[in-house]
């Protein structure tokens, strides 16, 4: 929505006052000088632009639209694009500034097949930012969040995070935590609950692998399958995510615990075993701070997960868990 001349006025100076107040912090990149996902205004926006120029010649511009075909009258063409096929760029200097979302939105207790799907709809894209000639791709969004009904899941949450409303990874995380460097983070997540049961089925292939190692090998109940496979598919990723497509056994057989082994230059660096009875053993805690300020107004989180044997966490267990604290302290929601 772009409101009358008064209102545009006002629309300016709140962007002197951004300008103003955030030019002095090195993490800002471009300016959006536009209202977001609104219409051409070829007067404002030419306005928002200069005055953006002006209060900082150091960076770029850019302003938020979702539709093809839009004047350019920043530094960059910055576009919000939901498709699955990101659309043709308008320019040479192009941004995707917001994709994924509500085209498949996911909660930490959905269906495994479905929380798979969406790790394959982010990576589908995110190759499309890579392969294209463009300036990069910016996913929405980083969280889960608090909306109103029309955007909801009957309780008021838009889930088109890759974490949680508490900040939780969901399985798609590790794909984007894969994108690093080896030495800066060892990334080895199996995409996987490893519950026959949960499956179309009782199939348990392919198996996805998100690593930035150079090899992932799978053992299941001590037997090496051998060596997962980097996917084709994404081929233009840093790291792409490795695939088994057959494990052996169907519905009703047995099979045992889930083994993945990563390695660089043939040494292991990382493990990670999921018990394969999807049986509730432990609750886990883990306190962001150690230490807050008892002054009313510090705070800091604790998280509480179940998890199997070997601290996977466990997506359907509901078993309700009551907190107690003494001293000068609060437990604060969720509720």
């Amino acid at each position: 929505h772009i409101g009358d001349k008064a209102w545009q006025e006002v629309s300016k100076l709140e962007l002197c006052a951004m300008i103003e107040r955030d030019r002095n912090h090195s993490s800002i990149i471009m300016w959006g000088v536009r209202i977001n996902e609104s219409p051409d205004d070829h007067d404002f926006y030419s306005a928002t632009n200069q005055l953006a120029h002006e209060l900082d010649p150091s960076r770029v511009t850019g302003g938020i639209r979702c539709f093809h075909g839009s004047e350019l009258l920043e530094d960059v063409y910055t576009m919000n694009d939901f498709k699955y096929d990101l659309g043709t760029p308008d320019a040479t200097k192009y941004l995707v500034t917001e994709y994924g979302g509500h085209m498949y939105p996911t909660k930490t207790f959905d269906q495994e097949e479905r929380v798979v799907k969406h790790m394959l709809h982010h990576a589908h894209i995110l190759e499309q930012v890579y392969r294209m000639p463009i300036a990069g791709g910016i996913g929405w969004s980083a969280f889960d969040y608090n909306t109103h009904a029309q955007f909801g899941s009957g309780d008021r949450i838009c889930y088109h995070g890759v974490m949680d409303i508490f900040r939780q990874p969901k399985l798609v995380a590790a794909l984007y935590a894969s994108q690093l460097e080896l030495t800066e983070r060892v990334v080895l997540e199996p995409m996987t609950y490893w519950t026959r049961g949960d499956l179309d089925e009782g199939r348990i292939s392919p198996l996805w692998i998100c690593s930035n190692c150079d090899r992932v090998d799978v053992l299941v109940d001590g037997v090496n399958l051998g060596s997962a496979r980097r996917s084709e598919r994404f081929s233009h990723l840093p790291n792409p995510p490795f695939v088994m497509d057959h494990i052996p056994g169907g519905w009703g057989e047995q099979f045992g615990e889930l083994e993945v082994l990563g390695y660089s230059e043939n040494v292991l660096v990382a493990r990670k075993k999921i018990a394969a009875d999807g049986v509730p053993t432990k609750l886990e805690a883990q306190l962001d701070d150690t230490e807050i300020t008892a002054d009313g107004a510090d705070m800091t989180r604790l998280s509480l997960q179940v998890t199997d044997s070997y601290g996977n966490f466990q997506p359907f267990a509901f078993d309700v868990v009551k907190l107690e604290v003494s001293g000068p302290a609060l437990v604060i929601g969720p509720n």
